[in-house]
């Protein structure tokens, strides 16, 4: 039962994250605000890119950074990537961690990832490093390793319940 309801509450999550990341041009500035709390961290842009391209392509992740990139400079993704302040000129920084400034970790084509990690810090703070789950969190070096090879799916905690990248600080 508990499976089936991480599921839903999985899927609601993406439909309700893909309506605002593809919502059309002009409704104010609610949406806009609301795109750019999501992606506060280059953590969080890169996930949301990923998240975007699995939800057009049958919840399918890209194959890898190129794909990723031609898709994300098609014409009908201008308004979002600016949105979610991403600059389509310099999309190699988009895979570039703000904390670190060293590339991030990506899970290529993972198939239905709403329960898997898919966008990992490389190297981290005292021991601790962030994965891109459905919200950010940061983990330590075993949890990290089996987020990583798959072997652990991830537990679901409301956004509430922790922090996110943007509150740890330098």
């Amino acid at each position: 039962m508990q499976k089936y309801r991480v599921a839903a509450i999985h899927s609601c999550f993406a439909f309700l994250i893909s309506a605002v990341v593809v919502a059309l041009p002009g409704c104010g500035d609610p949406i806009v605000d609301g795109v750019a709390a999501m992606n506060k961290t280059k953590l969080q842009q890169l996930y949301n890119c990923y998240k975007l391209y699995s939800n057009n392509h049958g919840y399918q992740g890209p194959v890898d950074k190129e794909t990723l990139t031609t898709f994300l400079l098609q014409d009908q993704f201008k308004t979002n990537l600016k949105r979610m302040q991403i600059d389509r000129e310099n999309l190699d920084a988009l895979f570039l961690n703000d904390r670190d400034g060293k590339p991030f970790k990506v899970r290529w084509a993972v198939n239905g990832f709403g329960d898997k990690a898919v966008i990992f810090e490389e190297e981290g703070v005292n021991g601790m490093r962030w994965v891109a789950l459905q919200e950010a969190r940061e983990v330590d070096a075993k949890e990290y390793e089996a987020l990583w090879t798959g072997k652990q799916k991830v537990e679901t905690v409301l956004p509430s319940q922790e922090a996110g990248p943007e509150d740890a600080g330098p």
